[in-house]
């Protein structure tokens, strides 16, 4: 069996179960370790991406890939999509910079960004609660989905789940740790996409 799957409750992904359900389903989890770590960078400012690969359950993330795959990923650009929302956000960067509440926009943006448009690596990405899911079958190998093809679809070779907080994972399999036998890896890769990209995101706003 998986692991047990909780409902999320607020705008922020990772950061919505309270503090007992939230270690009830860490318990018996290998990569606990690096999920805690995962969470407190939500709202870093200085968080190292070595402490989380350090905390890797089995291995380094440049030992599980290539350091090449890892630094193509590091430097994938915005879509044009992304940058028009991102373009979108910048008052809203201002204001809580203004106010000293840059950590607070940080953790909204993050969460609301991995619910659109979350990390993958080969066919796999992960949902609110760190879960692997599989992409739709109908969308591996595609580019760009048709002109008002319904959510997820593809756009500019990324998974889009649309401005929603609540993304629809019908069609796309939960992946069981008895089903991937390099789920661990799969995970710890991921994890280790998604503070890349949360990176990316920070220079973003920091140099416009």
């Amino acid at each position: 069996m998986g692991r047990a799957r909780l409902k999320p409750f607020t705008l922020i992904p990772w950061k919505h179960h309270d503090d007992l359900d939230r270690s009830l389903a860490l318990e018996n989890c290998r990569r606990s370790l690096a999920k805690n770590l995962h969470q407190q960078a939500a709202a870093s400012d200085t968080f190292n991406l070595d402490e989380l690969s350090a905390s890797l359950p089995t291995s380094t993330a440049s030992t599980l890939i290539s350091t090449d795959a890892i630094q193509r990923h590091k430097n994938r650009k915005t879509s044009n999509l992304q940058t028009e929302i991102l373009t979108g956000l910048l008052p809203d960067y201002h204001h809580y910079s203004a106010n000293g509440l840059l950590c607070v926009f940080r953790a909204r943006t993050n969460g609301r960004w991995h619910s659109r448009f979350p990390e993958c690596f080969e066919s796999y990405f992960l949902d609110h609660d760190d879960s692997i899911h599989s992409q739709p079958p109908d969308l591996k190998g595609v580019h760009d989905s048709p002109p008002g093809a319904s959510y997820p679809k593809m756009s500019e070779g990324y998974l889009d789940f649309g401005p929603t907080t609540n993304p629809c994972y019908d069609n796309c399999p939960l992946v069981y740790e008895t089903q991937l036998p390099e789920y661990d890896k799969i995970s710890a890769i991921l994890l280790h996409f998604v503070l890349l990209r949360r990176n990316q995101l920070k220079n973003w706003f920091n140099n416009n």
